[in-house]
């Protein structure tokens, strides 16, 4: 089924292609509906789900390219963290093989009700088409109608996201495992499974397991959040107002100061251990876990306070740990009792790195550090000493704000 295709994100155009060097610019190309429809509908939970990894599993099921058929497809990616969804368009060189070349480049942002229902409106079209065609049923109608089932099953829905999570396609994953991953929600809280699938995959539950176990062997390493209720009920009140995540975490950092009477500036180790109660933290030894994974075991006993577990021993990689960890407590459910800090780069875990961000090295103090919006290499090293956080937190919050051009710092944002 060809159709002269044209995809828009909002006012831009992912479709904008010339022909040869020389050829007339259009907004649409011709290619596979049927094609792009499968691709859609037999990546959708991993489309809706799955964090960005750049595996070569997940470029042919968040790139465009991955809908094949020997056409020549723009260069997009769909990169969900849960609640918004970036799309990602580059141009694409000229070859002889493809004689025409894509020019948009572009990043959106959309939300994930925005991308369902454009994606429901183009697979439902392509299925309404061949149906009345072939007067029949056809495999595209099949899939569709089962992933369109799915999703108003609320059991089959908590199954297929778990796969997605962890970077399976529908009915891959190994069943014992989401069994496991479904049963450790009871435990845990089912979005901090759902962290937890998105980080560690399929040895999630080995990691949860061992992250408690190591909280549970070392209970003097317990952490209290300071005014905890107060600043908790703030946070709740200005969240009703729609906003990104890394806006949300930034407005509750500057709540979490304005409630502990912080003064403009850095925040020393020793006042940090005051506001949590955590003392002697620098000498925590690392859990063994994976590395990169620290998590908070919630007492219910006492809401504001939670058993740590942290990885690494760096000074400033723990002070922003412990901040993350403070920021899952005060605005995760209260149902959960795990608060993973990972490196999966989702919703929950940009909330978290703004927040730790925003407490500890605030982008109006930075700037005023730095006395420059053109700071040289020795600033941003002085400023990282100066507010007691890596070199790379001070690159990226001045790259989030348009200080430095993305293409600086080799990492991804930190929200």
């Amino acid at each position: 089924m060809l159709a002269e295709l044209s995809i828009f994100v909002g006012d831009l155009c992912a479709t904008q292609v010339a022909e040869r060097w020389n050829g007339p610019l259009r907004q649409s190309v011709r290619v596979s509906a049927l094609a792009l429809a499968e691709w859609f509908a037999a990546n959708w939970w991993r489309l809706r789900w799955e964090p960005e990894a750049r595996t070569s599993s997940w470029q042919m099921s968040h790139e465009l390219g991955g809908a094949g058929r020997g056409y020549v497809w723009p260069d997009l990616s769909f990169c969900s963290d849960g609640e918004t969804v970036l799309v990602s368009s580059r141009p694409t060189d000229l070859s002889e093989s493809h004689p025409i070349r894509y020019l948009a480049f572009f990043n959106r942002y959309i939300s994930v009700d925005d991308f369902e229902q454009g994606v429901d409106a183009f697979v439902n079209a392509v299925v309404e088409r061949l149906t009345g065609k072939a007067k029949m049923e056809t495999d595209l109608s099949v899939l569709w109608k089962e992933v369109t089932g799915e999703r108003q099953d609320p059991e089959a829905t908590r199954w297929r996201t778990l796969e997605a999570c962890m970077g399976y396609d529908a009915d891959e994953a190994p069943p014992g495992l989401v069994d496991s991953l479904h049963a450790a929600t009871e435990s845990y809280g089912e979005s901090a499974v759902h962290e937890m699938a998105s980080a560690s995959r399929e040895h999630a539950v080995s990691h949860m397991r061992a992250l408690m176990q190591d909280a549970d062997k070392r209970a003097e390493n317990t952490a209290e959040v300071t005014d905890f209720d107060r600043i908790r009920e703030r946070i709740k009140a200005t969240a009703q107002q729609p906003s990104a995540p890394s806006k949300q975490a930034l407005d509750a950092a500057r709540i979490a100061r304005e409630e502990w009477a912080l003064e403009p500036g850095p925040i020393s180790s020793s006042r940090l251990s005051e506001l949590l109660a955590v003392y002697h933290w620098n000498d925590w030894r690392p859990n063994q876990v994976d590395g990169q994974l620290s998590a908070g075991l919630r007492d219910h006993d006492k809401t504001s306070r939670f058993r740590v577990s942290l990885a690494g021993s760096h000074p400033h990689s723990r002070r922003f740990a412990l901040s993350r960890l403070v920021a899952d407590h005060l605005v995760s459910p209260d149902d959960e009792s795990l608060l993973p800090v990972t490196t999966a780069k989702t919703s929950r875990q940009k909330f978290q790195r703004a927040f730790a961000q925003g407490l500890l090295c605030p982008f109006e103090d930075l700037i005023d550090f730095l006395g420059t919006d053109a700071p040289y290499e020795e600033d941003l090293d002085d400023a990282a000493a100066h507010f007691e956080v890596s070199p790379l937190l001070v690159r990226r919050t001045l790259v989030n704000n348009g200080i430095l051009q993305r293409e600086e710092v080799d990492a991804v944002p930190c929200f």
